[in-house]
């Protein structure tokens, strides 16, 4: 059973909420988010242009390229999703 990636939630044009990426199960869920830990807890899809856009802890809504620490994490995310799930992503 796949279970999903918890951390990250996407809102797709309609508003509703969907698990952004899947993982295999809970174990490689933890291990991911001991190796990479994400200070943002939702990713927003905003629906007047498709842009995606971070909620922060802190209430605050900015755009990827705002954050280098971010737009690392990311890269880095997608990359070890490439690496371990090709098949599934």
């Amino acid at each position: 059973m796949i279970k999903m990636f918890y951390g990250y939630r996407c809102i797709n044009r309609n508003g509703s909420h969907y698990p952004a990426d899947p993982l295999h199960n809970e174990d490689e869920i933890k291990v991911y988010l001991e190796k990479h830990m994400f200070k943002y807890p939702e990713i927003k899809i905003c629906n007047s242009k498709d842009e995606v856009l971070i909620r922060t802890i802190d209430g605050r809504i900015i755009s990827p390229e705002e954050d280098e620490e971010y737009n690392n994490q990311w890269k880095n995310y997608q990359q070890y999703m490439k690496q371990n799930f090709e098949d599934i992503v």
